[in-house]
């Protein structure tokens, strides 16, 4: 997950100007996850066949999931052309970083964002390349 603070082109702020004016209320991304996330989780702990699988499945919808995909503040950031570029641009043979990872900290570039992780080889990664501005671990 990372913190957006990439700032709104013109075109975006022109819309959302037009936006207010009709009334409507704007609501900033404050959080954005790329949908690599929910692939891993699905990866690591929805691969059961047992009731108590399917009871965490249902759970994890319904508490986490739908939750934010309600979320005003909150995006599922997909995985676009800009993303790709950067994860094909993101390559150290000294640290290995998974192809999830990449994407992950792709998707955080492209935002030039704030990455919230503890996974120890993107963080070197980051501390190697400074390619995001920052890392909350």
């Amino acid at each position: 997950m990372f913190c957006n603070h990439a700032a709104e082109s013109s075109a975006d702020s022109r819309s959302c100007q037009a936006r207010l004016k009709a009334g409507s209320k704007v609501q900033k991304v404050i959080l954005s996850i790329p949908g690599v996330v929910f692939v891993e989780i699905f990866n690591k702990w929805f691969c059961g066949d047992k009731n108590q699988d399917e009871e965490f499945r249902a759970r994890f919808k319904a508490e986490v999931f739908e939750q934010v995909r309600r979320a005003p503040n909150v995006e599922i950031r997909e995985i676009d052309a800009e993303v790709l570029e950067m994860f094909l641009s993101l390559h150290d043979p000294d640290i290995n970083l998974e192809n999830s990872d990449r994407l992950i900290l792709a998707s955080a570039a492209v935002l030039e964002s704030t990455l919230i992780t503890t996974d120890n080889n993107i963080i070197a990664y980051v501390r190697k390349h400074r390619v995001i501005p920052s890392i909350i671990s």
